[in-house]
């Protein structure tokens, strides 16, 4: 009662991370301007990507809704609600500058960093050569700290993220984008009438 409760999973810029110690981003602002046209206060809490897409985090009343660039799919639809789709997204591969990494095929017997649970993941995991070391990172901080410290060989990210990595580091750069068809959605409990 006269707050929105959202869950999210900072950093992941440009789509919510803190600035001044305050949550901000792309789907922070959309998700006020939910909270504005409900009269209620916006409370964001930050909570693992896990949590988000097993549905732990809406199905025992964590949050009222949560948005985190979540892309749309049928297996997290069988555990959470989705809203309409609200941005488009690609998978991006992104390696250092002059590694001559730039194709999917290239990838094998290479170490390439994901954020776990994520339709990177499972991209890379359905399309690189099978020797490919797909290396599952719990939040996109750790990953972009392992490819920037050497520890991988790319990385494999929605699109939409990638030009955060990037600018951040010049040693790396876009190498591809993959057309995936991704939407994403703002979550809700399974069976929620919101």
């Amino acid at each position: 009662s006269g707050a929105l409760t959202v869950c999210t999973d900072m950093p992941y810029a440009p789509f919510e991370y803190e600035e001044g110690g305050k949550p901000t981003g792309f789907d922070i602002d959309l998700v006020r301007k939910v909270a504005q046209g409900l009269d209620a206060e916006l409370d964001v809490i930050d909570v693992s990507f896990d949590d988000i897409t097993s549905g732990n985090s809406l199905n025992n009343d964590v949050c009222d809704l949560a948005i985190s660039a979540m892309t749309i799919t049928g297996e997290r639809a069988r555990v959470l609600d989705f809203s309409s789709p609200y941005f488009d997204a690609k998978q991006a591969l992104i390696t250092p500058r002059g590694s001559g990494l730039d194709e999917l095929p290239e990838l094998a017997g290479k170490r390439v960093g994901v954020q776990k649970e994520t339709t990177g993941e499972t991209y890379l995991s359905d399309f690189a050569p099978e020797s490919t070391q797909v290396m599952a990172y719990d939040d996109a901080a750790g990953l972009q700290a392992a490819l920037a410290a050497g520890e991988l060989d790319a990385a494999m990210l929605d699109n939409t993220v990638s030009g955060q990595f990037v600018s951040d580091n010049r040693k790396l750069k876009l190498s591809r984008e993959f057309e995936t068809g991704e939407q994403y959605g703002v979550l809700i409990e399974k069976g929620n009438p919101l």
